[in-house]
C-alpha cells in the first residue's frame, strides 16, 4: 500500500477538481484544441538538469488564513490574492469532503486512506465556477517528509511520483501521462515543475501542473489543473499575485 500512501495527494487532487458524479448531469463536453498544450510544450523543449529546490521555513506548519481578499501562510512564507467572483473559494470541510469520496472511489484502505489525510495538509483551494470549466482549479497542499519512505527532498518527491504515474497509471481510465520535468518560477522563486495529461474518458483531456519546493520538513505543491491554453493562463494570472517574504 506504500504508493497510495505517497500519490493520493496529488491523484486525490486530480479526482476533485473533477464534475461531481450525478445521474441527471451531462457529461462534461470535449473542449476545442488548445492553441497550445503542454504536450507540444514537452516535445520542443528537452528536458534540461534538474535539482532538489529549497527554501527557509517559519516556526511551525500552519494553515494559513483567508480573509476574504487574501490568503497568507506564515510557515511557506507567502501570501497570494483571492480570485473574482468567478472563482469559489473551498473551506476545509468541503474539501475534506471530496478527498473522502475520492477515497472511496479510489478503492483506499482504511489505513492508507489514514496515513495520507494525516499527512497532508490543504492550505488553498480554488475553483472556477462555470461548468465548462470543471476541470479547472489551483491548489497549495503541505506534505510532510518525514512519514514518506526513501524520499528526504522535493527531487526526490517528485521523481518519485512522475515514476509511478509512467509505470502504473499510464493506461485505463483515468490515463495519467507524464509530459516533463523541469523547473518554473512563481513569483521570484524557482519550483520543481511537473507536468501531467491526464485522460479523464475517452476524448476528455485535461492538464495538471505541479510546482514543488521543501520547506524544511515539508514540500509544498501548487497545482493547477486545466484544459485550455486561456485556462492555463488564467491560471497563471492569479499565480502571479504571489508574493513571497
Amino acid at each position: 500500500m506504500r504508493f497510495f500512501f505517497r500519490l493520493f495527494p496529488i491523484i486525490i487532487l486530480v479526482f476533485s477538481c473533477s464534475p461531481k458524479s450525478n445521474s441527471s448531469q451531462a457529461n462534461p463536453t470535449k473542449p476545442n484544441p488548445p492553441k497550445e498544450t503542454c504536450d507540444t510544450v514537452a516535445k520542443t523543449n528537452p528536458p534540461k538538469e534538474v535539482h532538489n529546490i529549497s527554501y527557509p521555513f517559519n516556526g511551525k506548519l500552519d494553515q494559513g488564513v483567508f480573509d476574504s481578499k487574501h490568503y497568507q501562510n506564515k510557515y511557506f512564507g507567502f501570501s497570494i490574492d483571492a480570485p473574482d467572483a468567478n472563482w469559489t473559494v473551498l473551506n476545509r470541510e468541503q474539501y475534506a469532503a471530496r478527498i473522502k469520496s475520492n477515497l472511496t472511489a479510489l478503492n483506499a484502505s482504511d489505513s492508507a486512506s489514514k496515513k495520507s489525510e494525516n499527512n497532508l495538509h490543504n492550505l488553498f483551494t480554488i475553483r472556477k465556477n462555470q461548468q465548462r470549466a470543471a476541470f479547472q482549479s489551483i491548489s497549495f497542499t503541505g506534505e510532510g517528509l518525514e512519514k514518506i519512505p526513501d524520499v528526504t527532498n522535493a527531487l526526490e518527491y517528485i521523481k518519485w511520483t512522475d515514476k509511478f504515474v509512467a509505470d502504473h497509471l499510464s493506461s485505463g481510465f483515468p490515463k495519467y501521462k507524464v509530459l516533463s520535468l523541469d523547473s518554473g518560477m512563481l513569483g521570484n522563486r524557482e519550483f520543481l515543475l511537473s507536468i501531467w495529461k491526464i485522460e479523464r474518458s475517452p476524448g476528455i483531456v485535461y492538464f495538471q501542473k505541479t510546482y514543488t519546493a521543501q520547506f524544511g520538513k515539508y514540500v509544498l505543491n501548487v497545482i493547477e489543473n486545466y484544459q485550455s491554453h486561456e485556462d492555463s493562463l488564467e491560471n497563471e494570472k492569479i499565480l502571479s499575485t504571489i508574493k513571497w517574504k
